[in-house]
């Protein structure tokens, strides 16, 4: 645009500039306009106000803080339109407008320079976040710091310098680049002690520099900010990155209080307790990984659907390597029975659903390697939580039918004929016929178990007929039927 001649069509202009950034203020308030659009309303106002401006020499401070201002706005909404080149265009003409302020007004009032204080951090703020945005680590860091040295002048703004060094760490430390983690964290602890009123954000922040820390192997430096993160506010979390941190230093006295005090917690997560018990297995503390476990079940007693959680995660670490102890296990699936039938403790249908899918598969384990004993013990218990619930009808009557067969093949031909009825009076399946036919022929009953001709000649039949006398493969999921040996 040409420059302006008369001070008249400066205050035209100037004015049209006002006019045209309170319509767009307006539009924006009311969510009705695309952002875009209003954010090229606000880039024209700056481009007339600076017309106004930059025509004469002399220009009063209020207006060339008022277009610092507008233009530092205007940049904060093309970044957030991720249209970094003019939102650096802005910012970089702010900065001129500040130099220009600079120049012409070396001696203002403590007000005025309170203003254009407040005005440059805001920009640099701004800035800096965009940097961040483009990937610009440096120039990022180079920019908080200017911004960082007006806190000096500018106390009431720690608070927002403070959030903005917690999400960049946040997300670096999301990103698993945990060294810049620790150097955004840091400096949001040192900026959070100038604004001593955001506890539980320093607290927070605190806790996610600690598990930088450990994530990076640096025990000691985690201690310390763990340390003072439950120092400035007691939380669950805090709890336990300090077990993690005396694991990793093989302080296990310590690691096993701390574990024993978090699951008693009533405000800690379900989440955060079920981590302690796996925690502690990778760390070989299988003792008090149970113990653990065993106070979760009764902390969660009147909470049906988190006890059932623990009662599963309970139940897969002690069949499971490295612990693997089966008579607990056995123990528990006792207990929880009992729990269901007579101590309201109730077992739930995705909860009944898991634990025996947990038994189904020992059990077929032990079929596969011919040991019909063992296979009987979990097939058993298997059917004893498919049985709670009638949507299980279908698996359980299957559950049966393999019992069966175990009984087959132990010789214990009256209780593998049990099973089989049992099983048909669910589910009349012609596995399960099979299984009581070939029972009851030990039994020297078999006409009364026979299949008919059609059956016989059915694909089923003619395939098991075939097969006698070999051992097929049991599936390891009770929504499969199992081939007969």
């Amino acid at each position: 645009m040409p420059p302006l001649r008369t001070a008249e069509q400066a205050n035209a202009v100037r004015k049209f500039a006002f006019a045209i950034w309170n319509r767009a203020v307006r539009l924006a308030a009311l969510h009705k306009t695309p952002p875009e659009v209003c954010a090229k309303i606000r880039h024209k106002a700056c481009d007339f106000l600076s017309l106004a401006i930059l025509s004469f020499e002399r220009t009063p401070e209020s207006v060339l803080v008022t277009l610092m201002k507008f233009l530092g706005f205007t940049g904060k909404a093309w970044a957030e339109l991720n249209n970094y080149e003019l939102s650096q265009s802005c910012f970089t003409n702010a900065m001129e407008v500040w130099g220009k302020l600079q120049q012409l007004y070396q001696a203002p009032s403590d007000a005025e320079l309170g203003t254009r204080r407040s005005c440059l951090f805001s920009i640099l703020c701004w800035r800096a976040e965009t940097a961040w945005a483009m990937q610009q680590k440096e120039v990022t860091y180079e920019l908080f710091s200017r911004a960082k040295d007006l806190l000096e002048f500018l106390p009431s703004e720690a608070s927002y310098l403070a959030a903005m060094c917690f999400n960049l760490g946040l997300s670096h430390h999301t990103q698993r680049d945990f060294a810049e983690a620790v150097r955004w964290l840091t400096e949001c602890v040192d900026v959070n002690d100038r604004a001593p009123q955001s506890v539980a954000r320093q607290a927070s922040a605190l806790r996610l520099l600690a598990d930088s820390y450990l994530e990076l192997g640096n025990a000691e430096q985690a201690l310390n900010s763990i340390s003072l993160a439950n120092k400035s506010q007691d939380h669950p979390a805090g709890l336990y990155i300090l077990l993690r941190v005396f694991l990793l230093q093989k302080n296990f006295d310590q690691a096993e209080h701390t574990a024993e005090a978090l699951v008693k917690r009533s405000d800690s997560t379900l989440e955060i307790n079920m981590a302690v018990p796996a925690l502690l297995i990778t760390h070989k503390r299988n003792d008090c990984a149970i113990r653990c476990l065993q106070q979760l079940c009764d902390l969660y007693g009147a909470e049906p659907e988190k006890r059932g959680a623990v009662l599963i995660q309970h139940l897969e670490t002690l069949v499971r390597p490295p612990l693997r102890d089966l008579d607990a296990a056995k123990a528990l699936i006792q207990s929880a029975l009992a729990g269901h039938h007579d101590g309201g403790l109730p077992l739930d249908y995705d909860v009944a659903d898991h634990l025996s899918n947990v038994m189904w598969d020992l059990g077929a384990n032990y079929f596969q390697d011919r040991d019909f004993a063992h296979a009987l013990e979990w097939f058993t218990w298997a059917c004893k939580l498919l049985s709670l619930h009638e949507n299980h009808k279908v698996c359980y009557a299957r559950c049966l039918r393999i019992v069966g067969q175990c009984h087959l093949q132990l010789s214990q031909y009256p209780e593998a004929a049990t099973a089989a009825r049992q099983s048909l009076a669910l589910d009349a399946s012609l596995a399960a016929h099979f299984v009581l036919f070939n029972a009851l022929e030990h039994t020297g009953d078999g006409a009364q178990g026979r299949p008919s001709h059609s059956d016989l000649t059915q694909p089923f039949f003619l395939c098991v007929r075939s097969e006698r006398g070999t051992q097929a493969n049991l599936p390891t999921q009770h929504g499969r039927v199992a081939r007969l040996p």
